[in-house]
Formats: structure tokens, sequence, C-alpha cells
């Protein structure tokens, strides 16, 4: 009978090395499995070795990596572990594995359950999750199937036993969740620090939600949710049992609505600085909730996308602007179509000048922006779906000279703003030294017109200290585009279509 040996410690396996040396370690073993290693893994055991410069375990082997390996063979014991466990710190690639009874290879081995999102045929670095065998307990008691990293293997001759390394799940401290919804079948790892789900499901979810939501480690610090299409229910049990150590917290296609958001206002974490939240089904009644629990002394990035918001809810949002003290992001909501003409006045009057980027959306008006407060401190900008293109104008000499990001997206500038506003802030004397990156996108704008507010941006920054990447709508591509392309990037203005 052909051997079925699952573990990794008979007679096909390696034993692992430890951070320490050990009288029992089988140091031949460990150099055979060392010379298979993926690259990446044998550069972050190289990056152990005293003689060794680079630091990086993402960039590519370098060829005197090889000749290190006799001496790698030497020193595995001490750097074998710290190796696998920086290979397996940020998780986002994942499989189901079970003993392939049927297999007509000599040795046993695991077959790999078929999964849509395992585009590749190899499957080197991919994180094995063993869904037959016994589950192993965490630190935190919690019981969790057996993961290995995966040397060598792939989808058609599935994966010897002897190809794989066991770790504790406590060693993935960063998860991206993107496919592979089945792991949301076990609790997660008990000892992440950043977590980030963006999933959409056609169905619910409800089992899976809430054992996600009474395994949220202690640990996290970053948490995005973005599960699109799951029920407001399942909204609901996730924001009364977020982790009080988040500091960064993304909520986006989660339908909170109004329940929602008085649930998160008593769940907000304690250790928060950092809050998206988007497409969120809130009403005024919601948003008005929550703008008034929101810690103005303490958050350093607010950004409410994908809502409209009446003059109520607006005028909240200037009375909490105010009370700010190192607030750096903001991403405004737009006014309701309906909403008087100037409503985000007193919001732009209380923009706080401790504000790096701001992003604005939709109804802004001219009247909001020429009470706009100053912003000594603004690096990035923008301004996308600006319904009505004359904002542009006045909104550019508030710009100061520590600006480098400029975008505009969705806004037609046919009629000459974006020109308007850049000669009036040339001719108050406004440079922007630092500027090194300008997007324009679907802005109706002319070649000639293009042209033409190339020339004023130049003017902005004569002598950029780097070179200025500008993207350019695919209507630029015009015959005569290269040369001037050429003429410009010698100028130090790399135009990118």
């Amino acid at each position: 009978m052909k051997p079925r040996t699952m573990a990794l410690s008979g007679k096909h396996s390696t034993i692992t090395c430890s951070n320490k040396c050990d009288s029992r370690l089988n140091t031949r073993a460990c150099r055979p499995r060392l010379d298979t290693l993926p690259s990446e893994l044998v550069f972050a055991i190289c990056a152990q070795l005293p003689d060794f410069q680079d630091s990086s375990p993402r960039v590519r082997l370098p060829r005197r990596a090889n000749a290190t390996l006799p001496q790698l063979a030497r020193v595995a014991p001490n750097c074998f572990v710290p190796a696998v466990t920086t290979a397996v710190r940020r998780a986002s690639w994942f499989c189901q594995v079970e003993p392939d009874l049927d297999s007509h290879f000599e040795l046993a081995r695991w077959e790999v359950k078929p999964d849509q999102q395992l585009e590749h045929q190899r499957l080197s670095g991919c994180i094995a999750v063993d869904v037959r065998g016994p589950r192993v307990v965490g630190p935190d008691g919690v019981a969790w199937p057996q993961v290995y990293l995966i040397v060598d293997g792939s989808l058609q001759q599935g994966i010897v036993p002897v190809d794989v390394i066991p770790f504790p799940v406590a060693a993935i401290r960063v998860m991206t969740l993107s496919s592979f919804p089945w792991l949301l079948d076990y609790p997660i790892p008990p000892c992440l620090v950043k977590l980030t789900i963006e999933l959409a499901w056609d169905e619910p979810h409800a089992e899976r939600i809430r054992l996600l939501a009474a395994h949220f480690p202690k640990t996290l610090r970053r948490l995005a949710l973005k599960l699109y299409g799951i029920e407001p229910a399942e909204s609901l049990v996730l924001a009364r049992t977020l982790p009080p150590s988040v500091q960064d917290l993304d909520l986006v296609g989660m339908p909170l609505c109004d329940k929602g958001a008085g649930a998160l206002v008593h769940a907000l974490p304690t250790a928060l600085q950092h809050l998206q939240i988007a497409a969120s089904e809130m009403t005024q009644r919601g948003f008005l909730a929550l703008i008034h629990h929101l810690p103005a002394d303490q958050l350093v990035s607010l950004r409410l996308c994908g809502t409209v918001h009446s003059t109520e809810s607006l005028d909240a949002l200037a009375a909490w602007l105010h009370q700010t003290t190192c607030l750096e992001t903001l991403q405004l909501p737009s006014a309701h179509n309906n909403a008087p003409l100037g409503a985000m006045v007193p919001v732009f009057a209380a923009l706080p000048g401790t504000l790096r980027s701001l992003s604005l959306f939709g109804n802004v008006g001219a009247e909001a922006v020429a009470v706009m407060a100053p912003l000594p401190h603004l690096q990035v900008l923008n301004v996308m779906c600006v319904r009505d293109g004359t904002t542009i104008a006045p909104l550019i000499p508030h710009l100061p000279m520590t600006l480098r990001e400029f975008r505009i997206a969705f806004v037609n500038l046919s009629t000459g703003e974006l020109l308007e506003g850049l000669n009036a802030a040339h001719a108050r004397g406004t440079r922007w030294p630092k500027l090194v990156k300008v997007t324009l996108q679907r802005v109706n704008l002319t070649w000639e017109q293009f042209e033409t507010i190339m020339g004023a941006l130049i003017r902005m920054n004569e002598k950029p200290e780097q070179c200025v990447e500008v993207h350019v709508p695919n209507e630029s591509t015009l015959p005569s585009f290269p040369a001037v392309q050429k003429r410009w990037k010698a100028e130090g203005w790399n135009v990118l279509v």
C-alpha cells in the first residue's frame, strides 16, 4: 500500500529549524529544503547573514545569493524561522487542501480544492489551509485549521507534504481578503494588526458575519470592511463589535442606515484616528447622530463618500470642523441638489488650517469658495464631479505654495475656468514649487486648450524641484503630441496619457 502520511514529521518530511540551535535539529534535512525554497524566501533568509547588505525581501534575488547557500545551510537554525515568519506576515493568497486518497504518485499528496480565484497554476508562496486535519488551538484559545506555506506544487499535480512549511496562524499580521470568502468560515487570525476584506455577496452570509464579528483580534489597528451586498442587519452586527484598538477604520458599501449609525456611535473605537464611511445609506438623522460623537480632538482624517446632505447636516459638520485640532485629510460630502444656494458656505468657512489633503465632490458653489479659510499646509487637492465649473476659477488662487498634487475629474472646463484661475493665481504671486503631479480626467478640453493650460502650469512652477507628472485624457494623442511631449519633458514636465 502506498504511504499516506500527511504529517510533516515522518519519512518524507523535513524538521523545521527553530530560532535557537537544537541538538535534535536535523541539519542535513534543512539543507536541501533551503535549496528548494522560493526566491523571495531565500532572499529573506540571506538577509539574516552578516555579510548580506540588501535588506528588502521584496526585490529580485541577486545572483550572489546562490553563492551563499552553503553558508546558508550552516546558519539555518538561526534564520530559517525568521525568514518563514517574514514570508507569511502578509497574507492574501490562500487555498484549501485535503489528502488525495486517489493519488497515483509514489508519495502521498494533498489535493487543492477547486477555486475560481486560483488563476495561477503554480502555488509557490500560497498559504494552504488543511480543511480535513485536526484543528490547532491558538493563543486566544480558538481552534484554527493548520496552515502551511507552500514551497512547491501546482493545481494539476497537487502538493507533496514535504513541500509545505507549517507555521502558527498567529504569525499572520496583515491579511487582505479580496477573494476566498470561504476563509470567513473560520475565525480571523488572532494577532492581526491590519485586516482588509473586500467582497461582493449576492446572498446573505449571516453566519460568516457573526463569526467575523465574534473574533475581531484585540491587536487590530487597521480595519477596512468593503462588503457589497450584505444586509442592513449584518452591517448592524459588525458596527456593534468593532475592537477598541482600531485606529484606521473604513466602512464601504455597508448599509448601516440610521440604526447602524446609532450602533456605530456607541461602538466607535477609542483609539480611532482615521475614518471613512461610503455608501452607507444613512439619512440626515444617522449622520447627525454620528457627527456629534466623532472625536474632534483625535481624528486625523475623515472621508465621507457617496452621501448627500441637507443644510442642517452641513451646519453640524461645520460646527464639528471648528472643534478639530489635528485633522489633516478631509473628503467633503455633497450638498443635496435641492439645498439652497450657499449651503456649503459654513463648511468652507470652517475648514481647519491643519488640512494637508482636501477632496471636493458634487455641488460646491462659488459662494463657498469665496469664504474658504486659508489652508497654509495643503498638499493634495481633489475636485471631482463639480456640477458648476465656475467653482474652479476662484478656487485656484486659494491654493498655497505647499501644493504637491492637484486633480480635477469629471468637471467641464471647456469654458476656460481653470486657465482663468491659474492666471489669477500667477498675478497674485502664487507659485507651486513643490508640485509633483497634476491629473486632468474627463474635463472636456480641446488640444489647444490643454496646451494653453500647460503653459500656465509651467509659469506656476518654472523650475520644478523634481519632474512633474501630468496625466491627461486620451484625446491628447494627436500627431503633434510626441514632439510637444518631448519639449515639455526637457522643461521638467512629464506629460502622460
